[in-house]
């Protein structure tokens, strides 16, 4: 949880001088990079058999970008109680499914 609190604080502070598109792009180039050099230590992470969920990071790339554009439309504190609460959520719609 208090991950989630620091990543939309450093969000709405890089909010002040980048756009939502520059957060998002440096967020996942930096996770690109970190996997890059796992998969250099390790070659057994390149071995799956579901290839196709690997494609769903355009997804996940335009929900961390929604989440920076209303990180920066609203206050810090609102934002964090909505973070902690989609654990919660996320139970209750997965029941519905």
């Amino acid at each position: 949880m208090a991950h989630g609190a620091l990543n939309d604080v450093f969000s709405k502070y890089a909010c002040e001088r980048l756009t939502p598109y520059e957060i998002s792009l440096w967020k996942y180039l930096f996770a690109t990079v970190l996997i890059f050099l796992f998969v250099l230590y390790s070659r057994q992470l390149l071995k799956t058999l579901h290839l196709k969920l690997h494609f769903f990071v355009v997804y996940f790339f335009i929900a961390t970008f929604l989440w920076v554009i209303g990180l920066k439309a609203t206050h810090l504190a609102t934002t964090v109680i909505i973070g902690s609460a989609i654990p919660f959520l996320v139970k209750v719609i997965s029941y519905c499914f």
